[in-house]
């Protein structure tokens, strides 16, 4: 087994990636335990249940996704129109990596999952409403520098480019493929074309 300091990370990551591939129904303790080399009282010390550690990935899941995707996509070093863009082109590239926890999926899961705690789905909501914001504010900047007429709606552009892309992530996944993402994401343009300036 390893070292005791870096156990509970390791369980983390290890449910992390397991839920990504199968699911949170699709991953028992066992499974997770074998995963992060930690015997069962290890796992029980640091985590009172698979619930409580399905909690703590969807949180690791909302870090992760704030630090390596929206936060390098949506830097005012890029473009306000731009920053989308940047976004599909950087989920695109972790679908063709298999990186685990990148897009939607684990909160995609919780959201609609019956299994999944009040918790769980609170922290779901919050990675959607991150990239709604993040998205909202490129169109309110684009407003202001008139790239975007006066009369579009950053807020409701915001939510429909998240729900374009949560789409495309689940297709992503239905074909085990990063091709609809890299094919059909540019065309999230097509959500705020009308209001170009």
């Amino acid at each position: 087994m390893g070292r005791r300091s870096d156990a509970r990370q390791r369980i983390v990551d290890s449910a992390l990636s397991l839920m990504n591939e199968r699911g949170y129904t699709g991953v028992v303790v066992e499974d997770i335990m074998r995963s992060a080399n930690v015997g069962k009282s290890s796992f029980y010390h640091f985590f009172p249940s698979k619930d409580a550690l399905g909690e703590e990935v969807m949180k690791e899941y909302g870090r992760r996704w704030v630090d390596e995707i929206l936060e390098e996509s949506f830097g005012p070093q890029h473009e306000p129109l731009d920053r989308p863009f940047i976004f599909v082109q950087r989920l695109a590239k972790r679908i063709k990596e298999q990186d685990p926890i990148e897009g939607f999926w684990p909160a995609s899961h919780a959201a609609t999952s019956d299994v999944a705690t009040e918790s769980m789905r609170s922290q779901a909501h919050e990675v959607f409403l991150l990239a709604e914001q993040r998205f909202s504010a490129a169109f309110q900047e684009a407003i202001a520098e008139h790239d975007l007429m006066p009369n579009a709606n950053p807020t409701a552009l915001g939510k429909a480019c998240v729900a374009y892309i949560h789409g495309l992530m689940m297709l992503c996944r239905a074909e085990q493929s990063p091709d609809p993402m890299q094919e059909l994401g540019p065309l999230v343009a097509r959500l705020w074309e009308p209001f170009l300036a």
